[in-house]
């Protein structure tokens, strides 16, 4: 009977242990859940290029453009201050991409530009921002371009980040931009 009591009252023991580790795992893995919750609300609604920056940016940038030939051929738009607004747009409206860019595979070295468009806009204290569809070349015997969809490298005075905009990706990446856009002679 003594023994038995030993039994019951052990494992009341080890249950109320048990109740109390399982309640304190709850507790803070739901406490962690909530903090990164709040972390990816408050990056989700933070902005690659500030609003400040980008009204900087449509009174005063200087947009060019590298074409993706293999020549990389120098552009500049027929009329700066629609083609900023244009991009100005796309860029307020972009969001900030937080999926994987596959790495390039090791391919031959080229003397000649094998990438997309790359947009330039240069503004106040030569600030320079560069822009171009997420790119990364696919296959080790042959050059294979691959394009994540609707997802730009941008690359802020140095700092580099993946943004998503699906009008400026068709934009670039279709050479949408040469109808407002003339070689630099």
């Amino acid at each position: 009977m003594a023994s038995n009591k030993k039994t019951i009252i052990y494992c009341v023991l080890i249950l109320i242990i048990s109740l109390i580790f399982i309640a304190g795992y709850v507790a803070k893995h739901s406490k962690e859940n909530d903090s990164s919750k709040s972390v990816q609300q408050v990056t989700d609604n933070a902005r690659v290029i500030s609003t400040m920056e980008l009204k900087s940016i449509a009174r005063g940038g200087v947009v060019s453009l590298v074409d993706d030939s293999p020549a990389a051929f120098s552009w500049a738009p027929r009329n700066q201050k629609i083609t900023l607004s244009e991009i100005t747009y796309w860029l307020h409206g972009a969001t900030i991409y937080r999926g994987k860019i596959p790495k390039s595979q090791n391919v031959a070295l080229f003397k000649a530009n094998v990438g997309p468009s790359i947009l330039n806009i240069s503004y106040s204290n030569k600030v320079n921002i560069t822009i171009q569809p997420a790119f990364y070349l696919g296959s080790k015997n042959a050059l294979n371009i691959q394009y994540i969809r609707d997802v730009l490298q941008l690359n802020n005075d140095g700092k580099k980040s993946y943004i998503q905009s699906k009008q400026l990706f068709n934009w670039l990446k279709n050479d949408k931009w040469k109808t407002e856009f003339e070689m630099k002679h």
